[in-house]
């Protein structure tokens, strides 16, 4: 059976790495990367697109990723590569999971934005089948990118800053975002399996030597 269904699009801010230095810190040098980032463009909330897809074998519509507007980019970085071998550009991948930046009907039944929530079983089985799918993209054994990127930041910016609620958050998760609960509060509660799960899905699938960090911010401040 034929049904219309959603395109997730793939929205990366990715760090270009574009210059290296060293430096002499109590007489040793060091090298670093220095470099800037770039946004794929301006996110919304709603499907990017419709397309004709069939349903898989649980009944579900199949999810269509977008990787487009991030390929444009990817696809310059691969060409100043090639003709620059001693000079190459590296990239960050940012970010596979984050609570601001995923519709809510991702989180629904059939991906219907009025859709009940899924449990967590099943959202655990879409987060693995997102990050395999993005990361495979980027760094199959097929793909022409394979090689661009270094690190991917796996989760982002879920540690609560402000309202911390011994109920609602007793692990200091983040529950509200625009001042409603995210998707991943309202199907885990508190509960931070989504987060180190997506660790084991990223470590799964990306190659060896790709690292994997948990970004955040204010992250020197006191306790």
């Amino acid at each position: 059976m034929l049904k219309i269904q959603k395109i997730l699009a793939v929205i990366l801010t990715i760090t270009v790495l574009y210059a290296g230095m060293t430096i002499t810190v109590n007489a040793e040098p060091i090298d670093f990367s220095i470099g800037t980032y770039l946004q794929m463009g301006k996110y919304n909330n709603e499907p990017i697109l419709w397309r004709y897809m069939a349903d898989d074998e649980n009944g579900d519509p199949v999810l269509t990723l977008d990787f487009s507007k991030a390929d444009k980019i990817m696809d310059f970085i691969k060409k100043h590569n090639e003709k620059n071998p001693d000079d190459t550009i590296r990239v960050r991948g940012h970010v596979l999971v984050w609570h601001s930046q995923t519709p809510d009907w991702f989180f629904r039944e059939k991906y219907d934005s009025q859709g009940a929530y899924v449990g967590k079983e099943k959202m655990l089985k879409r987060l693995e089948n997102y990050i395999q799918k993005v990361i495979e993209h980027y760094d199959g054994v097929n793909s022409p990118y394979r090689g661009i990127i270094y690190a991917w930041d796996v989760v982002n910016e879920q540690i609560e800053p402000d309202d911390f609620h011994p109920e609602k958050n007793p692990g200091s998760v983040r529950y509200t975002c625009n001042n409603k609960n995210t998707g991943w509060y309202n199907i885990f509660q508190g509960d931070i399996s989504y987060i180190t799960q997506s660790f084991v899905f990223a470590n799964r699938y990306a190659p060896k030597d790709i690292k994997l960090f948990y970004n955040d911010y204010n992250d020197a401040d006191p306790v």
